[in-house]
């Protein structure tokens, strides 16, 4: 039982997440994901810079320029990662508290995360933000990809313990 509550806290916590990001302003969204894009980029220069991969740290203006060019596709990749993190909760929260077919937490998993991030899209739309069907396309995609996994993961173990007694 306390399982089963700790699954639905997170899985709640992390929804509420997804939907305070969404909540921001396009233009507070779009400076943050870029001020995370350059503080990343000057991180793993750094690291490289001192392990000897590179030879020199970027300037402040490439740097600026390179968040510029890549902020819309990490944007994107974002908004299929927190999908990810969602329908890999689920996943689990389904196979580990309830007696549910895999195929069907994974269907379930599916449809929570699509009819959430059509919400959300929703949700945009009254701050300030456009919502697009390919978003929900691409949260959709993240989703897919973490139950793709956690099936993957399942597949394999039955068939390296496959034999074992």
């Amino acid at each position: 039982m306390l399982k089963r509550v700790i699954y639905i806290l997170l899985a709640i916590t992390w929804c509420v997440i997804i939907f305070v990001l969404s909540g921001m302003s396009s233009a507070d969204s779009g400076n943050k994901s870029k001020e995370m894009l350059k503080n990343g980029t000057i991180y793993v220069c750094a690291v490289a810079y001192k392990v000897g991969l590179i030879d020199h740290m970027p300037s402040s203006d490439t740097v600026e320029g390179f968040a510029t060019e890549w902020n819309t596709p990490f944007r994107k990749i974002s908004h299929g990662a927190v999908y990810f993190v969602l329908a890999t909760i689920l996943m689990f929260a389904f196979r580990k508290t309830t007696k549910m077919a895999l195929w069907k937490a994974a269907l379930a998993s599916m449809g929570i995360c699509f009819l959430y991030s059509l919400t959300d899209e929703l949700h945009q739309s009254f701050v300030g933000r456009g919502a697009l069907f390919t978003d929900c396309l691409i949260d959709t995609a993240g989703a897919l990809l973490a139950v793709g996994i956690y099936l993957f993961a399942k597949w394999l173990n039955i068939k390296l313990n496959r034999g074992r007694t």
